[in-house]
């Protein structure tokens, strides 16, 4: 069973595996013989006083050992009369347009007038690294010849969730009317 525990302390004692062992213990009341495992969720200073603190945040196993934090995920080589797709931008929002469409069947082929696409992976590994999402990315696709262009947007759901609804059942040719 998996723990989430939450406690302060100083930034000596955050640095002390030992210490950080003792106080888990104490907050789950689990003793020495028991075994637990556990690894640093999140960290952070709190400095508004003299005294400075850190807000430490540990998932905690008992009994067991913790779980990978991220699965890998193999792809399937595609065939070669796999559809193709253009997408323009190999930012985080490319990257995962990319991922998708690989998911999907669809062969991608990126364009970026920044970085090369191996440099980008820094970015993609932070994009793999949240695990809930406060973004609904949006995939519009737009059908230009011969290929189609998939564009994605990251803005919260809620601006784009009508969007959405009226593009993702076919094809489109232009953004959305404003009305005013």
């Amino acid at each position: 069973m998996t723990h989430l525990i939450n406690f302060t302390c100083s930034p000596e004692e955050a640095q002390d595996h030992n210490f950080l062992e003792q106080r888990i213990r104490q907050e789950l009341h689990v003793n020495t013989s028991q075994k637990l495992d556990f690894r640093w969720r999140k960290r952070s200073i709190d400095a508004r006083q003299k005294q400075i603190k850190i807000n430490a945040s540990f998932e905690v196993a008992l009994d067991a050992e913790l779980a990978a934090r991220f699965a890998l995920q193999n792809f399937e080589k595609l065939p070669s009369n796999a559809a193709v797709v253009h997408i323009i931008g190999a930012g985080p929002a490319g990257l995962f347009a990319a991922l998708e469409a690989i998911v999907r069947g669809i062969k991608p082929i990126l364009f970026e007038r920044g970085k090369d696409i191996r440099s980008r992976r820094r970015d993609l590994a932070q994009l793999t690294k949240i695990k809930h999402s406060t973004l609904n990315p949006t995939i519009v696709l737009e059908k230009v010849a011969p290929e189609p262009i998939l564009t994605v947007n990251s803005t919260p759901a809620p601006k784009n969730a009508a969007m959405f609804k009226k593009y993702s059942n076919g094809w489109c040719n232009s953004e959305p009317k404003k009305t005013s």
